[in-house]
């Protein structure tokens, strides 16, 4: 019987979003996009009809537009998906992968430290290498947290 850590390692052990990867790399549209609709002279869009890459050099590009739903509701989709675009997920995936590198570091000073004995005088050495491994996780956390 397997506890709950192994189930839940295996469960995402092959979790890479490989498919993710590979269609935003297939994406030839900038990254970043945002939201758009008339203002009709105001400061904000009165509700949103589009979205639009954000780029001057884009020329405009729409990357979807609104459909048969009430209007709250389109608005709170496209608003969405300007703010789930390529660059956004871009950045999620790095900040997942630094935070993967960083625990698997953390994981593998714990299981080294928990194999090694006083007798050896190794137990100092591994556990600077798991005060190191925490400080990497630290500051992997402190720029994910930096970049939301």
């Amino acid at each position: 019987m397997s506890t709950v850590a192994e189930q839940q390692t295996t469960a995402t052990a092959g979790t890479d979003y490989t498919e993710l990867r590979a269609a935003l790399d297939a994406l030839d549209i900038p990254g970043n996009w945002t939201a758009a609709g008339p203002s009709f002279g105001d400061d904000k869009p009165r509700y949103l009809n589009e979205v639009c890459v954000d780029d001057p050099d884009s020329d405009g590009l729409v990357v979807c537009v609104g459909g048969d739903t009430d209007r709250e509701t389109t608005d709170r989709i496209l608003a969405y998906i300007g703010e789930a675009n390529p660059a956004t997920v871009r950045r999620l995936l790095e900040e997942r992968d630094a935070l993967r590198e960083a625990g698997q570091r953390v994981t593998d000073a714990f299981r080294a430290l928990g194999r090694t004995t006083r007798l050896d005088g190794g137990w100092i050495r591994e556990r600077r290498e798991c005060e190191s491994a925490v400080t990497a996780l630290d500051a992997a956390l402190a720029r994910a947290g930096e970049q939301a």
